[in-house]
């Protein structure tokens, strides 16, 4: 009899078991999707470490962890997606289910055959929808693999799980009996009189007022907005994915591309006269001299510079700081690079850059001009637009004092300040120690872990470094100095790792300079070209927009789903609404109004909250980054913003257009006739 009684409510309403078919297949193609996708994640991270360890055991991954988090939440937004539209195809037959318990079907007979209906309509969508996931992960994971292809150094390729297969669609029939089976199981329990009188729907004791709506679009408006509030349970699902969708969609996107500016400007546009190549040697800079030989024999190589760092101590007393540092109470007050010792004697920890020679003389001679004179440093540029650098400085027998440090106290890192940090003489010098080391470990800073001092002569002063792919640091001085004043000092302070910087003629990728520079490496050394590095990092920003534009996308289409299945699966609900208006004298025209302010108020809704709440955290994360108004305004994604935002709105008011021809096409007469007789 049950059989008999599915089959012919499903013959005779056949969009609605089409719209139930539909809800199942996305609801399979999603999960689905989501599965294969991080499984394809969780292979590469695998593989990843392998390559590190040469095994492929490996704990439990974060994309693991994240896999299930958001399965989770899928499950839990689809299920409620999913409830709304099984609730709407239920209570459009309560009526006749209150006959079929009237003459003595149980209310368990009634939950089961309910639904079992539904898993049997259900059974191939999902399925099929399973399959068509599988199919939308290898697309997006082979766009993603083709777009970091030059951020990579090993090949992928899209993995297939037979269990993952099976995973998906056990999780798609939880999914979809769970949405059934609450739906069922209240209906189930409504009494016979509720059923057979459709009394199952509770509406609101009392309807707010909308005023603005009212004003703004006239009685339509009004009539719209207190529809929806009737609605609004059904819609709840609806209006948090959506607004969850939209606001993550523009905080990331507006992120990112303040992230790019940012990495853009003080990277790549900064650096992009001082190096086209990078070099990474394994060893000391006195050891890589002939690298540099080499590297400057080369056809289309402009210029190269090798260099070291490292750190070495200082001794000073508190008159040698500036004037303008002890104003402000000294070196304590913004330098963390001060360690006091008794009394007024201070250790001071400074970084060193070691150039090759031909590289230093350049670098002093920048400032110097020909007569290697210049106006008393004050921190900014003299009058003839150079720094006191002194006489000329004779390589072994001097260092350069990149005498500056910022004042944090009265200037922001966007607009730094910079005060003279050691008081400065024409017959400077520095009182230099390194740190005993022993094999293990760096002994402790004490007094007897300090080697023999050595003093060099300042030749200059200045507040601007050499020009390399290096941030100097603004708490403290930096000392520049010759490989040939490095070997006189006889000590051993350089790290054990050296940089040759290349610029080439062409200013672009040059195969034969990279493969010359590809000679001189060794085991350990790595080579960067700028070119690539840029390409490498928008390779990697455009997989992440991607990544997270799905996210977006998926979330979105919940919401969506909800809409569409509230629009179209109320449409028996709704034509009753309708032929009350059409009682009352609103014309079709009217109607149409309605559900068209209905679509925009739904779309708009998130989208406008979204703004509102982007406009402060633009502002925000412009002032961390230092990235002006005016340079995002000229790059901020507003296409992909727009099309985003444009397409949530066209298939919310395409929904209601498909709903609004179902209900306006409907004999609304005979339907306020039947209201009539079973009020």
């Amino acid at each position: 009899m049950w059989k008999n009684y599915s089959a012919g409510y499903f013959k005779n309403n056949r969009a609605m078991m089409a719209f139930i078919m539909t809800v199942a297949f996305f609801a399979g193609t999603l999960i689905s999707f989501i599965s294969h996708y991080f499984y394809n994640l969780f292979e590469d991270y695998v593989y990843r470490s392998y390559l590190k360890t040469g095994t492929y055991e490996v704990t439990v991954s974060t994309a693991f962890v994240i896999y299930t988090v958001i399965m989770i939440l899928t499950v839990i937004s689809l299920v409620l997606m999913i409830y709304h539209t099984f609730a709407v195809s239920m209570s459009g037959r309560i009526h006749h289910l209150g006959v079929l318990k009237s003459i003595g079907a149980t209310s368990g007979q009634l939950k089961s055959v309910l639904i079992q209906e539904t898993m049997g309509i259900c059974c191939l969508p999902v399925l099929l929808g399973n399959f068509l996931g599988v199919g939308m992960a290898y697309l997006i994971v082979s766009i993603i693999i083709d777009s970091t292809e030059t951020a990579r150094t090993y090949k992928v390729n899209f993995v297939f799980g037979p269990g993952v297969l099976l995973l998906s669609a056990a999780i798609s029939f939880f999914t979809i009996g769970v949405s059934a089976w609450i739906p069922a199981r209240k209906i189930s329990r409504i009494s016979v009189m509720d059923a057979i009188f459709n009394r199952e729907n509770d509406m609101p004791c009392k309807i707010k007022k909308f005023r603005l709506f009212s004003a703004l679009f006239g009685i339509e408006g009004e009539l719209a907005r207190k529809s929806l509030y009737t609605r609004r349970k059904s819609l709840h699902t609806a209006g948090a994915a959506l607004f969850l969708a939209v606001m993550g969609f523009y905080v990331f996107m507006n992120t990112e591309k303040v992230s790019a500016l940012s990495v853009q400007e003080t990277y790549f546009n900064r650096y992009k006269d001082v190096w086209d190549y990078m070099v990474t040697f394994q060893g000391g800079v006195t050891e890589k001299l002939s690298a540099l030989e080499r590297a400057k024999e080369t056809e289309g190589i402009s210029s190269c510079i090798l260099y070291g760092r490292g750190n070495i101590y200082v001794s000073a007393v508190k008159e040698d700081f500036s004037k303008e540092l002890l104003e402000l109470g000294g070196p304590e007050s913004i330098s963390g690079s001060i360690i006091k010792q008794e009394g007024e004697d201070y250790l001071l920890e400074i970084p060193v850059i070691v150039l090759d020679d031909d590289s230093f003389k350049k670098y002093a001679g920048n400032y110097m001009g020909e007569n290697g004179n210049a106006g008393k440093y004050n921190g900014k540029n003299d009058d003839a637009g150079n720094h006191n650098m002194g006489n000329n400085p004779v390589l072994g027998q001097g260092v350069i004092l990149v005498n500056r440090i910022w004042d944090s106290l009265h200037s922001s890192r966007f607009e730094r300040e910079v005060l003279p940090f050691l008081e400065q003489s024409e017959e400077g010098t520095l009182e230099l120690s390194a740190i005993v080391r022993t094999e293990e470990k760096e002994v402790e800073k004490k007094e007897d872990s300090i080697a023999e001092k050595e003093a060099v002569k300042i030749m200059g002063y200045t507040d601007e470094g050499p020009a390399l792919r290096e941030e100097l640091s603004w708490d403290r001085p930096t000392i520049v100095m010759s490989i040939s004043c490095y070997k006189g000092l006889h000590m051993s302070f350089l790290d054990r790792e050296s940089f040759l910087t290349v610029m080439t003629d062409s200013r672009e990728e040059d195969q034969e300079v990279e493969s010359v520079l590809q000679t001189l490496l060794s085991e350990g050394d790595e080579m960067e070209g700028r070119v690539d590095a840029e390409r490498s990092d928008e390779s990697m920003r455009s997989g992440l927009r991607l990544i997270v534009g799905i996210v977006a996308v998926v979330l979105s289409c919940v919401g969506l789903s909800n809409v569409f299945s509230v629009a179209l699966g109320q449409i028996v609900q709704r034509k009753r609404e309708f032929a009350r208006y059409l009682s009352i004298g609103l014309s079709p025209k009217g109607m149409k109004k309605i559900l068209y302010i209905e679509a925009l108020e739904i779309s708009l809704k998130p989208i406008l909250i979204s703004i509102l709440f982007n406009i402060p955290f633009v502002i925000w994360i412009l002032k961390q980054s230092g990235v002006t108004v005016e340079a995002y305004l000229q790059n901020m994604p507003f296409y992909l913003i727009f099309l985003f935002s444009f397409g949530i709105v066209f298939v919310v008011c395409l929904t209601y257009y498909i709903g609004g021809r179902k209900i306006l096409s409907s004999d609304l007469v005979e339907v306020l006739k039947d209201e009539r007789i079973c009020g």
